[in-house]
C-alpha cells in the first residue's frame, strides 16, 4: 500500500512539474489564422522537433506575462526545429491581431473568435489560461504548463 501511495504521489508530482506522461495530442483542425487560413496541429506537429500548444488570450494579463519568456524560448530554438501554434480564445478579431503583432509574436496562431466557445476547451479541458502542452514529432505530450523559464529550462533538457 505504501509503495502504491508513493508512485501516485510521483506521478502527481511529474504533472505539476511539467510532465507529459507520455499521452498523444489531440488534433486541432477549423481554427483560422489571422490570415484566414486553416493550420491544423499536425502540420505543425509534424514539421518540428518540438511544438509548444499554447492555450491564450489577448485579454489574458497572465498569458501577456508569459510572452517575454516564449519569445526568448522561440528565439533561441526555432531553428533548431521548436515551433509555438498558439490557440487564442478572444473574440475580437482585430484586438487579437494586434497583440500578435504588437507583442512579436511570430510563430502559428490560430483562433475560432467565439472566446470561450472553442472546440479545443472541451477537446483539452482547458478552465483557465494561460495553458500549454510541449509536444514531440511523433506526437507525445513530453511535458505540461511550462511557465516561466521552465520552458527554456525544458528546452535546453530536450535539444
Amino acid at each position: 500500500m505504501k509503495k502504491l501511495i508513493m508512485i501516485a504521489a510521483a506521478a502527481l508530482t511529474l504533472t505539476a512539474c511539467g510532465g507529459g506522461g507520455g499521452e498523444k495530442y489531440k488534433e486541432i483542425a477549423g481554427l483560422s489564422s489571422p490570415e484566414g487560413r486553416e493550420i491544423r496541429l499536425s502540420e505543425v506537429v509534424e514539421g518540428n522537433e518540438y511544438t509548444l500548444l499554447d492555450f491564450w488570450a489577448s485579454w489574458c494579463v497572465p498569458c501577456l506575462g508569459e510572452l517575454p519568456y516564449m519569445r526568448a524560448a522561440y528565439e533561441r530554438f526555432h531553428d533548431r526545429g521548436f515551433e509555438i501554434y498558439g490557440v487564442s480564445y478572444d473574440e475580437d478579431g482585430g484586438s487579437w491581431r494586434a497583440t500578435i503583432g504588437r507583442e512579436n509574436m511570430n510563430w502559428v496562431h490560430v483562433s475560432a473568435l467565439r472566446g470561450w466557445d472553442c472546440p479545443t476547451q472541451i477537446l483539452y479541458g482547458v478552465n483557465s489560461i494561460p495553458r500549454n502542452y510541449l509536444i514531440d514529432s511523433r506526437g507525445n505530450i513530453v511535458a505540461r504548463n511550462l511557465r516561466g523559464e521552465a520552458l527554456v529550462k525544458k528546452l535546453e533538457e530536450l535539444f
